[in-house]
């Protein structure tokens, strides 16, 4: 696998006085592309707004789950939490949570000078597909939408002889392969 920084990004990433942040954009079928980064407020990057999602009361916060890394039999995929929705928001993922499955997202790291705020180094780290959305209610004010963005290339290695499904190629791959399990999975909805 290609390393994913070049020798110049590393010097940059070795700089004092560094902060990073993750941002994630979403292809949403009514609302357009949707953008998120992990900070507060709205920043601007190469011409596109980021919505933040932490506040400094800690009430909202985008997560970014285990990144599991690319091997032979392996699906490529990222989870995301986005916390803190209002209940509009909530409503419009659910009305149309079966046709954000296979849309478009992708994740972005972005590394900037803290005392200017100049962007150093911005890189496209993943490119993939949204998976069917959890969203999870927890009493009156906490909201979760929960996401996994599986990579462009989850299928790669695998035989279209053989049913596509995780049970398929844990059959002729072993049990160990965890290839296609975010493929087809049900919306789920928590309330507590």
């Amino acid at each position: 696998m290609a390393n994913l920084f070049s020798s110049a990004d590393r010097a940059q990433l070795s700089k004092p006085h560094i902060g990073q942040s993750i941002h994630v954009d979403l292809d949403h079928p009514t609302l357009g592309t949707l953008r998120f980064h992990g900070g507060v407020g709205t920043v601007t990057v190469q011409g596109e707004d980021w919505k933040g999602v932490s506040s400094p009361d800690g009430r909202q916060m985008v997560q970014v789950g285990q990144i599991q890394d690319q091997r032979l039999g392996t699906a490529v995929a990222v989870e995301i939490a986005i916390s803190g929705a209002n209940a509009e928001f909530m409503a419009e993922i659910k009305s149309t949570a079966r046709s954000l499955e296979g849309r478009a997202a992708n994740v972005y790291f972005a590394l900037f000078d803290t005392e200017t705020q100049s962007i150093l180094l911005w890189k496209r780290v993943m490119a993939g597909f949204m998976s069917a959305p959890t969203l999870l209610w927890e009493g009156i004010g906490t909201r979760v939408i929960q996401l996994t963005i599986e990579g462009e290339d989850q299928a790669k290695n695998f035989s279209t002889a053989e049913k596509w499904s995780p049970a398929g190629i844990r059959k002729r791959f072993g049990a160990d392969v965890k290839g296609l399990d975010f493929m087809g999975v049900d919306i789920k909805e928590i309330r507590k």
